[in-house]
């Protein structure tokens, strides 16, 4: 797998430095790792003087930065010549390049003195989908997450035929994705509301993206992510944006969870624009650490998801409405209940198949 691999030209192994794992979008899969430098200001942002002076400031010297090259097609063997290699599915499924992304990520904190308490995921569509599953296959790995533009869910029904092919769990083998929480608790990665609801996370939306994994917070434990609203358009300026961002992540959250939610003049590409370029992201995202996910709670959600028996039908609940009028309706869970066995809902671009939220 290529990538590209910033190290700071004073580099010293006497001194620690924060690990940045950075991930394209599906427009930009290709085997060549210059397309997730330039597609977004992501990659630069990590490696500039200001990231590494905000790291300086909470201790430590700087950041290495990795930023993985995911082709679309690339050759396996003369029965399969292109082999798909898509890191995050609609259906909330990955390839096997997201266990050739554990083993990069491995073989840099084995060569290089990472700090392992300042370790950082970002990512813009599939690439925040990609660093969102990441952190439910290795629990408190990353001290923080900056997915934009992405939603993510969790699918316990991977083998069943959609879009034409069938998904297959990873192998859960303990090495490069783990079979317990950070507390030692057996848990599944696919309970993916379970076991990133202690994590670090700043999630730049746009319109109709993870509202999902808000309602089941809500519904079954009745936990709130704090959210803000922020307006663009041609006269927003970076210090407005500052703002709003400071303002969001200074508030106390039980869950660690702040979501920006994007309207105005944006769409999902622009959304990535916005999200690298305010500068109060980078301040955040410096400041987070492992410690803190682990002195946090998870919420209550480790056990089989069960229906309520009023099921809601209210517009924060509505999922979809079909070319027909008939409209689906994410489930209402039981409070008290978990989320093991629940799926999440997906499409299939471009068709009218459809996988519904629920068991």
């Amino acid at each position: 797998m290529p990538y590209a691999l910033y190290v700071p030209s004073d580099y010293d192994a006497s001194k620690k430095y924060a690990l940045v794992l950075h991930l394209h979008d599906a427009g930009s899969m290709d085997s060549d790792p210059m397309l997730t430098l330039c597609e977004s200001q992501g990659a630069a942002n990590y490696a500039s003087p200001y990231f590494r002076d905000l790291l300086r400031a909470q201790g430590l010297d700087g950041a290495i930065v990795v930023c993985p090259a995911i082709s679309e097609d690339f050759f396996m063997n003369e029965e399969n010549p292109h082999y798909n290699l898509r890191i995050a599915r609609d259906n909330w499924t990955l390839s096997c390049a997201a266990q050739a992304v554990w083993q990069l990520l491995d073989s840099l904190t084995e060569k290089y003195n990472i700090d392992e308490n300042r370790i950082y995921g970002s990512g813009q569509s599939m690439g925040g989908m990609t660093v969102m599953a990441f952190a439910s296959q290795r629990d408190n790995y990353f001290a923080a997450l900056l997915p934009l533009s992405c939603k993510w869910g969790t699918n316990f029904k991977k083998e069943r035929t959609f879009g034409g092919s069938r998904s297959y769990n990873a192998p859960i083998d303990g090495k490069l994705i783990f079979d317990t929480d950070d507390d030692g608790n057996a848990a599944d990665y696919n309970n993916w509301f379970y076991l990133i609801s202690d994590d670090n996370i700043l999630y730049y939306s746009t319109a109709g993206e993870n509202e999902e994994y808000q309602l089941l917070f809500r519904d079954l434990c009745g936990a709130e992510v704090e959210t803000a609203d922020m307006y663009l358009d041609d006269k927003t300026t970076v210090d407005s944006r500052n703002a709003i961002v400071r303002e969001l992540t200074s508030r106390k959250s039980d869950l660690g969870i702040y979501q920006v939610n994007l309207s105005g003049n944006v769409g999902h590409m622009s959304a990535w624009f916005y999200g690298h370029s305010t500068t109060a992201t980078l301040e955040w995202l410096s400041a987070q650490t492992r410690e803190a996910e682990t002195k946090r709670a998870k919420l209550d959600l480790n056990k089989a998801f069960t229906l309520a028996d009023e099921q809601k039908k209210d517009s924060a609940h509505l999922w979809k409405t079909q070319k027909d009028g008939t409209k689906i309706y994410y489930p209402t869970g039981a409070q008290g209940s978990g989320t093991i066995g629940y799926n999440s809902p997906c499409t299939v671009l471009g068709s009218d198949e459809i996988l519904e939220p629920g068991l």
